[in-house]
């Protein structure tokens, strides 16, 4: 026996040894009996349940909490009813599969078996299989890719392209062995003969469907003539119809660049291409109706637009031949000349008003002048040297003399008449009184 067995013998013959003097008992119990590490009891524990077939590939139902999508691509979460709850784990190689994604507060039945995981000796739950309670994964699934995609915007009226009213070249994506094509066509060609019509044949169906769907999509993009592409098939179950509920599908027709018409199942039923497209057809046969004029109706139609025109021009023609009677009939053609009969008379009469008025204009301007005269001859200073009064200037600034005061002898003055002029000189002043 090596040292660390001994060491331990020896600590379980003390306690031995204590418990018997203290209690007065032989700890017989302990004679014999195997202690377990907890790796081994929980390997024991992990080998009775996991071997427990009762425990293996059962169902469970229960409601989801505490849900988490780890980065790693497991998912943990607990399943609980009204009295228990069981840490359950959902690895990513088995939930890659699922239609649905999981949440906290659905209520699901999960497949798998119970197992034990070491390193915290706790039993769980280990799905390998889950589907949603009372509603099925496939249509679960269908409701929150709907819900995810409307939020994104990519069912928005704003981003949808109208459909062309005239196209010249359809693509249509749809099975070359399938009904569908041969409705697109017999409803097409028949609407519009001539029209044409470019199949990109792809799988409606399955799990290559999908990829081969936003396949042809590209190859109708890069054949550059396309005025609108038709997508879809016939009717079918929800796992039928599944190519068109594809996420990827979904997002290839919100990018495409040519109008795309959707056209799957029949009227009852709805993909989520339907909601991302330009346009929904219940069904190919629909959506062929909705892409290609019928030329019966628009040749009905331009004739009616034909018999209405000639119609509004014959109304219109009507119209100003009655008006060209009236005129005719008006004296401007029946008498010519009395209008210019009536011009020549306003002519005259305007003529001789301006006549008359010019008349007294120029007597009134004579009187007005007549009578300033007068007034300037009134005020005319030299007016009085007629009678025999003078004008007295000093020199030599020839100044106005009004007073003697502002005169002095010798002083050489200017007498003005009214035939010449004085010059003297100042002998004496004399002022007197008035």
């Amino acid at each position: 026996m090596d040292r660390k067995n001994r060491s331990l013998q020896q600590t379980i013959s003390n306690l031995e040894y204590r418990e018997n003097v203290s209690s007065g008992t032989e700890l017989s119990h302990m004679r014999g009996a195997k202690i377990f590490s907890i790796n081994e009891i929980s390997k024991i524990i992990k080998e009775h349940l996991e071997g427990n077939e009762s425990l293996n590939n059962i169902w469970l139902r229960g409601e989801i909490s505490n849900f988490t999508d780890h980065r790693s691509g497991h998912m943990y979460f607990n399943l609980k009813d009204e009295n228990s709850v069981i840490s359950c784990i959902m690895f990513r190689h088995a939930n890659q599969d699922l239609k649905f994604k999981p949440e906290h507060g659905m209520k699901v039945l999960g497949f798998g078996s119970i197992g034990v995981y070491l390193p915290q000796g706790r039993y769980q739950f280990i799905l390998t299989d889950m589907l949603p309670d009372g509603l099925g994964a496939l249509h679960l699934a269908y409701l929150q890719l709907k819900d995810r995609l409307s939020k994104e915007g990519l069912f928005a009226i704003e981003h949808k392209t109208p459909i062309p009213r005239f196209p010249r070249t359809i693509g249509v994506i749809t099975s070359p062995t399938g009904a569908a094509i041969r409705d697109i066509i017999r409803i097409a060609t028949r609407r519009f003969p001539g029209i044409k019509i470019l199949l990109a044949p792809s799988k409606v169906q399955g799990e290559a469907a999908p990829e081969q769907l936003i396949t042809a999509m590209a190859r109708l993009h890069n054949a550059g003539d396309i005025d609108v592409i038709i997508i879809g098939r016939g009717g079918g179950s929800l796992e039928d119809l599944w190519a068109f509920n594809e996420e990827s599908v979904a997002r290839a027709i919100f990018d495409a660049t040519i109008p795309i018409i959707s056209a799957v199942g029949h009227e009852t039923d709805f993909t989520i291409a339907d909601f991302v497209a330009d346009a929904r057809a219940e069904t190919p046969s629909a959506a062929a109706e909705l892409a290609v004029p019928d030329i019966s109706e628009l040749t009905r139609s331009i004739m009616k637009n034909i018999q209405q025109i000639k119609q509004l021009l014959e109304s219109k023609v009507q119209n100003y031949r009655l008006h060209l009677n009236r005129l005719l009939q008006s004296p401007v053609f029946t008498r010519p000349t009395d209008r210019i009969d009536f011009y020549k008379q306003n002519l005259d009469n305007l003529m001789n008003l301006f006549s008359n008025n010019m008349v007294s204009f120029y007597k009134l301007k004579r009187l007005i002048l007549k009578n300033s005269t007068g007034k300037l001859t009134a005020l005319d200073p030299t007016a009085i040297l007629n009678r025999g009064y003078s004008i007295t200037l000093k020199l030599p600034e020839q100044k106005l003399v009004s007073s003697v005061d502002t005169i002095a002898e010798k002083d050489q003055l200017k007498l003005i008449l009214k035939d010449g002029a004085v010059r003297c000189v100042v002998g004496e002043k004399l002022k007197e009184n008035k």
